[in-house]
């Protein structure tokens, strides 16, 4: 992946498309237009939302895309739903992608893991502010991994700072130590607003949606460097959108016990 070969050489390849030699181009040679690369990671992806492609309008901000996802994904039927799974694992193997780090909260996607057509890793995410429900969304969790599996490898992960707690972070820790991780960190500027000074728009659409979220104190710390020192001993943390990460967010994260990965969603986060 560090070089081209040089403009007279041509690559053989056998019935199975498996390189098997390099050589001088000749009369057998073909021309393909393009480049010929190592298959693509697409290390980030939600692919049970698919059928909510420009459903959402753009540039809401976070708080306005998350009330959009749950008012709306579950206004369409399961065969739309399959159907546009289909399509969207389609355009990732039209744009050269062989694996993927699918997030899953559900077995939507579970008919086309099946099928074995990309190489998956499925996460499955875990939310909630209730202490109390800690183990009971780590057993949910636990039961869909079950049945991804039999298929694909997968991970319990966290979905955000600010959706979870401190029990289910040690539950998580617990269920998926020496796994990969992933967990959407910095999205907003709300989000390190929330934990640096215990308010803003995340804070006030919490209280808002959810009569039970707990009360955030101010603990001058941006929000990677409240969560991030739990994820030590994780084979492979992978941090997503990154938007509103610093210097010293960085800095912090090299200091911790685990291999840290950047997943920049350039698309996503200007959307």
């Amino acid at each position: 992946g560090f070089q081209f070969l040089d403009d007279n050489l041509a690559i053989g390849i056998d019935e199975a498309s498996t390189i098997i030699s390099i050589h001088k181009k000749n009369e057998t040679t073909i021309h393909y237009d393009g480049m010929l690369i190592p298959g693509l990671i697409n290390c980030h992806c939600h692919l049970e939302l698919s059928h909510l492609k420009n459903e959402l309008p753009e540039k809401t901000g976070l708080i306005g895309f998350i009330k959009n996802i749950v008012s709306k994904r579950n206004q369409f039927s399961e065969a739309f739903i399959q159907e546009k799974i289909i399509e969207a694992e389609n355009k990732m193997i039209q744009n050269g992608i062989v694996a993927v780090g699918d997030i899953s909260n559900g077995l939507d996607t579970l008919s086309i893991k099946k099928l074995q057509n990309i190489y998956y890793h499925t996460f499955v995410e875990c939310f909630g502010l209730d202490e109390d429900y800690a183990l009971s969304i780590i057993e949910k969790a636990k039961s869909i991994i079950n049945e991804f599996e039999k298929y694909a490898t997968s991970s319990v992960v966290l979905h955000a700072p600010y959706s979870i707690t401190d029990k289910l972070i040690d539950e998580v820790k617990i269920e998926s130590k020496q796994q990969i991780v992933t967990i959407h960190n910095q999205e907003t500027e709300s989000e390190n607003e929330l934990f640096e000074k215990g308010k803003g728009g995340m804070k006030d659409f919490f209280i808002n949606s959810f009569p039970n979220t707990p009360i955030w104190k101010a603990t001058n710390k941006s929000s990677l460097q409240n969560y991030f020192s739990h994820f030590s001993n994780f084979k492979n943390s992978i941090l997503v959108h990154n938007t509103f990460t610093s210097k010293e967010d960085i800095d912090f994260a090299k200091s911790i016990d685990t291999n840290t990965f950047w997943c920049l969603c350039p698309n996503a986060n200007l959307y």
